[in-house]
Parts: structure tokens; C-alpha cells; sequence
């Protein structure tokens, strides 16, 4: 697969004319779906890390394959204490379960029902992924019933699609756990290189990582979050780290879509 452009606003759905964007999906492009949360990140990043970092991953993917990128879905499954610090932060707002699902099916099958058989969503948000795989299932089971067979899906957590030597190398320490990293360096660093002037590094707590307990309690003991937030210290982090991190997350989605979505016998679209 090889990129048609660079251009954000040629990449992005939203700003493409419906015949545009119709040429697109008929030359074989792909549907990247960002989804995300709003969701507190400390005091030094803003509620929407999680869909604007998903969405960035999925425009900068677009500059080596061929794809287009939805608006991105910007609420996301409820933020639990051990992963995004939970539901208790002003500005923190979540979906449940189901709401979710059905939210992202029906974008799914609206895609699909335009003529798009590649889709693919960037999930940037650790709570999100059984809730897209279900969302998945339901639309792929509704494709196969209504004789729709050549729809794919792929869904990727964008995160993960890079070592975290990266980041030992870079911060020293112990490993890091991207379970406990709401925050941190990676997705600071991220911020710094993306959207530096929204970092408020002044604002940043200096903690050690939280250990949390290996279980959930329900209702949820909001006492084991830091006042603040975040669940690590993000001050190693830098707009270098951030720009390495972006790039391995790119090469990894765009192995994930050259391996999904080229045509079979080899080649590219």
C-alpha cells in the first residue's frame, strides 16, 4: 500500500466532498477510525489526550498507505481508577458499555453501507477494547447476514504497537507499565512533540508510579488516585521521546494495514 498524500485536509474525511471521498474508497483506501475518551490527564495535559493523539497516530499513518481518516469518536468507555484514574475528575465524562458498542457499530455500518470495505480503528484508550471488539463482532455478523462478506475490520490499540524499550531507553528505570502510564512520559512526550503548547509541565506532579492493589473494588475507592491524577511522573518526558514514539507507532499501524489490506498474491494498492 502507498500513500496518496500527505495533506491533512486530503486525508481527512471530514474535509473531502462526498464524491472525493467516494473516488477514495473505490480506488481501495482504507477507513481509519480514531476513538478515544474524554478523560482528565493531571494538571499539566488536556481532558482530550486520548482522541487527539489517536487521531494524530491515524493522519500520520496516512502519509505511507493509502487511507482516509473519520472525525474521530471522542467519548469513550469510563475511565477506571487503575488505568485513567476513574470517573471522579471534572471534565471526565464516559459512556457505558453498551452505549458504546452500539455507537460504534452504527458508525461501522453507516461506513460500510457508503461503500468502504477497509476500515480500521486507532483506539486510544485502554478502557475502550472489548467494547470495539463487540461493536466488531455485531457489524461483521450484520455484514455476513446481509450477504456484505468483503467488509474487513481491523482494530488496534495504537499504543501498543511499539517497544517500550523505547522508553526505558530514554527515561532509565525500572520497566514501564503502560497499564499505569495515564500521563506519563509516553503519552507526555507524545504531547510535547504534537501539541507542545497545551503542556503545562509546571503543573506536573513529581510521584512515583501509583501501585494499586490487584483487584477492583466497586463503588471504586477514589482514595487510591493521586489528587492530581496522574498516575506517574512525566517530567523525563520530551518532545524527542514524543516524535521516536509517534514514528513507532506509525511504522506498527502501517504494518498492521500492509498486512490486513494488501491485495492477495503481494503488491499494493
Amino acid at each position: 500500500m502507498t500513500g496518496r498524500t500527505t495533506s491533512r485536509g486530503a486525508s481527512s474525511m471530514a474535509h473531502l466532498s462526498w464524491p472525493a471521498y467516494a473516488e477514495r474508497i473505490a480506488n481501495g483506501a482504507v477507513v481509519l477510525i480514531p476513538v478515544g475518551a474524554l478523560e482528565q490527564h493531571g494538571r499539566h495535559l488536556p481532558l482530550g489526550v486520548d482522541f487527539m493523539l489517536a487521531e494524530a497516530v491515524a493522519l500520520a499513518t496516512t502519509e505511507h498507505v493509502d487511507a482516509v481518516v473519520a472525525p474521530p469518536f471522542v467519548y469513550g468507555y469510563k475511565s477506571q481508577l487503575r488505568t485513567g484514574g476513574g470517573p471522579q475528575f471534572p471534565g471526565t465524562v464516559g459512556l457505558d458499555g453498551h452505549s458504546l458498542s452500539s455507537a460504534i457499530t452504527d458508525v461501522l455500518r453507516g461506513l460500510a453501507r457508503g461503500g468502504a470495505g477497509k476500515l480500521a480503528i486507532v483506539d486510544g484508550h485502554y478502557e475502550n477494547q472489548m467494547f470495539l471488539t463487540e461493536a466488531c463482532d455485531l457489524a461483521i455478523r450484520e455484514f455476513r447476514q446481509s450477504g456484505r462478506d468483503g467488509v474487513k475490520i481491523v482494530q488496534a490499540r495504537y499504543f501498543e504497537q511499539f517497544d517500550e524499550a523505547i522508553l526505558e531507553r530514554h527515561v532509565g528505570g525500572p520497566p514501564l507499565d503502560l497499564a499505569y502510564e495515564h500521563a506519563g512520559v509516553f503519552e507526555t512526550s507524545l504531547f510535547l512533540h504534537l501539541f507542545g503548547d497545551l503542556v503545562d509541565l509546571d503543573a506536573a506532579p513529581e510521584q512515583a508510579f501509583k501501585e494499586f492493589p490487584s483487584y477492583d473494588c466497586h463503588p471504586p475507592h477514589d482514595d487510591w488516585v493521586p489528587a492530581t491524577g496522574a498516575l506517574s511522573d512525566p517530567h523525563r518526558a520530551t518532545a524527542a521521546l514524543g516524535r521516536e514514539i509517534l514514528d513507532a507507532c506509525v511504522q506498527g499501524m502501517v504494518r498492521i494495514l500492509e498486512a490486513e489490506f494488501r491485495p492477495e498474491g503481494g503488491g499494493s494498492n
